[in-house]
């Protein structure tokens, strides 16, 4: 029971949520228990459907009068008082009391400070000097522009000795033109870090080598790339980008002027280009600080960046936002949206967006064809956002390296959906997202329907890691991220050294229910949108039948990424070996941090100084 005043539920607004748990109680009655509160009772059907039907934050009159509809107006008295009995319960939680469990002044003074500023521009690329040299010197403009001191940070997986010197040239040339701190790492730095490393924090050279090269070939390592950053820049602020998104920015469309606690998977809204609205996007964008853009939020203690703000809305957080926040929380990762590729590889996800967004996407089947085969998109958020999701896309992060990160798969794509993962399992922080868009500047690609079909069908290691994560690794509390990091490292390790039958059981089940889940997805949108319009919902079929036909032959376990280079039966194993390497790299992961830290401090610098 809470000590929710009569005064107080006049004039407060409430709502319930969704994530308490409920059991069984007997008679027709359920126990409902609250993360949030601690509250626990037993409560009938009724009760049940009330609380269900306050979802959203709004005045208990005003929830009445709302839910007489589905129970007539005579029992308006009996329902405002089994509502009042609710709140008093602690079921209903007031909005007032969450602000109030938020704004604590905290006890330590590090929350109450400013964040210093963003002083490293990270880069990884490969085997693209021209959008290196163009993407780098935008950001370059934009230091000289607003006087910043930043530092610049290029981490290449490139193999060929002519592109890596070509890579090398352009990074000579802008360090004449602009007479910046330029720092260079190819995979000979990487090695030589990685052994630095090993022997100072004792661990074997083999696993750390993991975290930052490709010495498996695999066909990727985009992640090695991204850890070679984290372990580079231990105490700092840095903005990690992609060669191939431009420094240009534009303000989201429809910003609102209120801040937004969210726990959705991705609190992103999306409109489909048109191809004319693609060839005018560029038009769109304009130069301006995006260091500063970041800096808003980034590094901000949750404490602090409630207390700026004069509108929260908190309708979409669970109870999980409130339970992982405490005083030393902060806004450790942050993003903007981004206007152009849509950087998915697919389109595949599209055709489960939401409403709102599904209709723009089939507001003409014109439109409709070009987003599905070419992916151009904007994809923002409308206010600044505070997420304990777990979504996380790696074109444009801002990242407190002061704070316990955790890795980047290092080989395949999706290596930023695993670091989300990560990051929500065993931090205690917060993403943040900012109402602008940085430009994507990648050449539109070309998806077929042959394509689609495909990607309905196929896994991929960037599918595998996360779903892993999320069905394998025991939920724990978030305490301390190391000891968080090494729970989940010996989880997945253990997956990776069990033998291939179990593993691939275990592993076979979770995609049954995952490829089940989306097939009730679609059958659910093909009933909500009454099978129109026709173009889409034979998209939506298609993927249907993909999904059924390739969930029941016993190879739609194999990483389809990784067959090309290994044929099937060595990807099963490389599959195996990449779960244990990546379980075994997240126990020993706080010790390279402070490995890593402890070098810094010494004058270590595993950059090379152009």
């Amino acid at each position: 029971m809470t000590d929710t005043t009569t005064t107080e539920t006049e004039t407060a607004r409430f709502r319930f949520f969704q994530d308490s748990l409920g059991f069984n109680g007997g008679g027709g009655n359920t126990v409902v228990y609250s993360h949030l509160t601690g509250s626990m009772a037993l409560l009938n059907k009724m009760k049940i459907q009330l609380l269900q039907g306050c979802s959203t934050f709004d005045t208990l009159e005003n929830h009445a009068d709302r839910l007489t509809r589905d129970y007539g107006a005579a029992h308006l008295g009996t329902i405002r008082e089994q509502l009042n009995e609710l709140a008093k319960e602690g079921l209903l939680v007031s909005e007032q009391k969450l602000t109030e469990r938020l704004t604590i002044t905290p006890s330590s003074t590090a929350a109450l400070q400013a964040p210093p500023a963003i002083s490293i521009l990270a880069m990884p690329t490969r085997d693209r000097p021209q959008s290196l040299q163009s993407s780098l010197k935008g950001y370059m403009d934009c230091a000289r522009e607003h006087e910043l001191a930043v530092k610049f940070m290029i981490s290449d997986q490139s193999e060929q000795a002519s592109v890596i010197n070509d890579n090398l040239a352009v990074l000579a040339q802008l360090k004449s033109q602009y007479d910046c701190e330029i720092y260079f790492a190819g995979n000979a730095e990487k090695e030589e870090m990685a052994r630095k490393l090993a022997a100072h924090s004792g661990h074997p050279f083999e696993l750390v080598a993991f975290a930052l090269l490709n010495r498996d070939q695999f066909p990727l390592c985009y992640g090695g790339n991204r850890n070679a950053f984290i372990l580079s820049t231990i105490g700092s602020l840095m903005l990690q980008v992609d060669d191939d998104l431009v420094c240009r920015i534009a303000p989201s469309p429809d910003d609102k002027q209120q801040l937004t606690l969210t726990s959705k998977y991705s609190p992103h809204e999306t409109h489909f280009l048109s191809e004319s609205e693609t060839q005018s996007l560029e038009n769109r964008f304009s130069s301006g600080n995006i260091f500063q853009l970041h800096e808003r939020i980034l590094g901000r203690s949750l404490y602090s960046c409630l207390k700026a703000e004069t509108k929260i809305d908190f309708d979409a957080t669970n109870s999980s936002f409130f339970t992982r926040s405490s005083a030393d929380s902060i806004v450790a990762v942050s993003a903007l949206g981004y206007g152009g590729d849509a950087g998915t590889g697919t389109s595949y996800h599209f055709l489960g967006e939401t409403a709102e967004t599904h209709a723009d996407l089939v507001r003409s089947e014109a439109v409709y064809r070009y987003a599905m085969s070419r992916q151009q998109v904007l994809r923002f958020v409308k206010t600044p956002v505070i997420s304990d999701g777990s979504f996380c896309c790696s074109g444009n992060l801002g990242m407190d390296n002061r704070q316990t990160l955790p890795p980047f798969a290092p080989v395949q794509r999706n290596e930023d959906g695993t670091f989300g993962c990560l990051f929500n399992s065993a931090t205690n922080h917060f993403f943040g997202f900012l109402p602008w868009l940085a430009l994507h500047n990648r050449p539109p690609r070309f998806c077929s329907p042959d394509d689609l079909r495909t990607d309905a069908a196929r896994v991929s290691c960037g599918d595998i890691l996360p779903l892993l994560l999320e069905k394998c690794v025991p939920k724990i509390k978030h305490v301390d991220p190391g000891t968080n990091l090494k729970i989940i490292g010996e989880t997945l390790a253990h997956w990776g050294t069990a033998p291939r039958a179990e593993f691939e059981e275990r592993l076979r089940l979770a995609l049954l229910e995952r490829a089940a889940n989306r097939i009730r997805m679609f059958e659910q949108l093909l009933s909500l949108y009454k099978m129109q319009p026709g173009f889409y919902i034979a998209d939506v079929k298609m993927c249907i039948t993909a999904l059924q036909e390739s969930v029941i032959d016993k190879r739609y376990i194999i990483p389809q990424d990784l067959i090309p280079t290994f044929g099937e039966e060595l990807a099963r194993t490389k599959l195996q070996e990449l779960v244990r390497n990546l379980g075994q790299l997240l126990t020993i992961w706080t010790d390279l941090r402070t490995a890593a830290g402890e070098l810094l401090k010494g004058g270590w610098q595993p950059f090379t100084r152009v």
